[in-house]
Order: C-alpha cells, then structure tokens, then sequence
C-alpha cells in the first residue's frame, strides 16, 4: 500500500534504474573474461534468449553449466 505514495513510487523507480545501470557494468566489465571465442559467445547469447524467453535464471545457469562442460573439453 505504501507503493502508492508518489515518494515511495518515485524512490522504487530511481532504485530500478540503479540496478539496471549495475547490471550493464557488470556485464561490460565481465564480458572479456567470460567471452574469449566463439563458443562461450554462442553460450552467452543462447543465455540471453533463454532469458527473454522467461526461462528460471536457474535453469539457464543449468544448461549452461552442462554445455560448457562438453564444449569446452
């Protein structure tokens, strides 16, 4: 109920705003690291579709997890 109040509302939208700005740092500042060749760029974007498709973070880090096991080899 507190949501309503514009204060509260418009702290929540700054707050969201901040973790997405975050996010795309982390992101920037991992990608070197983690994609070095055209396998962990595939894995990266299948990833990002799993994502966008709505798919459990979980179950993204999961699939991940098993394909980089046998691509990587």
């Amino acid at each position: 109920r507190f949501r309503e109040w514009p204060s509260v509302a418009g702290s929540l939208r700054g707050a969201k705003a901040a973790v997405v700005g975050m996010l795309v740092y982390t992101a920037w500042e991992l990608a070197p690291d983690g994609v070095r060749d055209w396998k962990t760029g595939l894995l990266a974007l299948l990833a990002l579709g799993g994502l966008l498709l709505k798919l459990h973070p979980v179950v993204v880090m999961g699939l991940a997890l098993t394909a980089g096991a046998f691509l990587m080899l």
